[in-house]
């Protein structure tokens, strides 16, 4: 009998028609991913996710199946914590248990609705499935939950991207450790702490990035491409990421260098099975 593979999660997507717009599933499977990274990083207590998220399988029938493993980068092996921690979570968003769950931040909480708001964009379900049978699909009804947790926000002052107060007023959350992926856009070196600017494609605004002098090769070299930055984030009333205090961000890929649908379209992942067979048979292995 293999050994189950307890890092494995399954994300499995149904359109509202015969397609699913690009756009949203890939926002789908990018804030899911940033959800198990910021309960790995509450779990681990480290400064980095000690889990590195890879693709190990892909369909394109419909509904889409793809399944995602959390390989161990250092020290302890916490794959099935996370997975377990995260879809117990959306089970308890989705029967309305107005409580914060173990290991949530409320930047995790924040991404938890932008998860489920790819409903209103061309996407009618999704469903995260573990490989010892666990299952939820969650719905508006958890962002609703989600909403009850959350805090009240203290005022505090909003900044412009130039550092400037908009307004005294303006309501604030509280910081929160939160990861950001966009492109990178304009250096300013003046001040005690370098900034760059973030073009975050979820809100469309820019996030102001402060970092340590050490790293600023290392931005300049990034400039302008798209980068993964982690830090301290302060988010507005709306849950939308004002400013982040860097403590490690990486250049990525660009887009055309990353794999395309049309490249897995000869390929069977599932050894001919169909995505329910083949699940069940994860499941029991």
């Amino acid at each position: 009998m293999a050994e189950r593979n307890d890092n494995l999660l399954q994300i499995e997507v149904t359109g509202l028609g015969d397609t699913i717009p690009a756009e949203s599933y890939l926002e789908l499977v990018q804030t899911a991913l940033q959800v198990l990274s910021e309960i790995d990083l509450s779990i681990s207590q480290t400064e980095k996710p000690s889990l590195d998220w890879q693709i190990v399988s892909a369909s394109l029938n419909s509904p889409m199946l793809l399944s995602i493993e959390g390989m161990p980068a250092e020290g302890a092996n916490i794959g099935r914590k996370v997975i377990h921690a995260y879809v117990g979570a959306l089970q308890s968003f989705e029967r309305g248990i107005a409580k914060k769950p173990r290991y949530f931040t409320d930047a995790a909480l924040y991404k938890v609705k932008k998860l489920v708001s790819v409903l209103n964009e061309g996407i009618r379900n999704m469903r995260f499935i573990t490989t010892d049978g666990i299952s939820v699909s969650p719905s508006l009804r958890a962002a609703e939950t989600v909403d009850e947790i959350l805090p009240s926000a203290p005022e505090q002052e909003e900044l412009d991207d130039e550092g400037e107060a908009l307004s005294s007023k303006t309501k604030m959350r509280i910081e929160e450790r939160a990861t950001l992926v966009g492109k990178l856009e304009g250096l300013d070196v003046h001040g005690n702490k370098p900034v760059f600017h973030v073009y975050d494609p979820l809100t469309g605004k820019k996030v102001r990035c402060l970092f340590d002098r050490e790293k600023l090769d290392t931005a300049k070299e990034a400039l302008p491409h798209r980068v993964s930055v982690t830090g301290t984030a302060t988010y507005n009333s709306k849950g939308q990421i004002v400013s982040i205090k860097v403590i490690h961000f990486r250049k990525l890929r660009s887009r055309n260098e990353l794999p395309q649908a049309r490249d897995l379209e000869d390929i069977d992942f599932t050894g001919g099975l169909d995505p329910t067979e083949y699940i069940r048979r994860l499941r029991d292995a």
